[in-house]
């Protein structure tokens, strides 16, 4: 991970280590959980199970809950 640190913050992108969390998809819907542990340096990420994006809730097992936002904007834009 250090590599790819160091080559977006030559572009200017700074990645938060405390704000960061990390999102592990379950499509198949296996029973085991991940044992894996994401760190960038010493700091270990969080994981989380869902994640709120264009106005959806975005769930590690495929699932949306509410239509995107951009979904009326777009629709919004060909009534205009």
């Amino acid at each position: 991970m250090g590599g790819w640190r160091q080559a977006l913050e030559t572009y200017g992108f700074r990645l938060s280590r405390s704000k960061t969390k990390y999102m592990e998809c379950n499509f198949i819907k296996r029973q085991s959980v991940s044992s894996v542990a994401v760190k960038v340096g010493d700091h270990i990420i969080s994981q989380i199970t869902q994640f709120k994006c264009l106005g959806s809730i975005v769930q590690n097992d495929g699932e949306i809950e509410g239509v995107p936002q951009v979904f009326y904007v777009m629709q919004k834009d060909r009534l205009s």
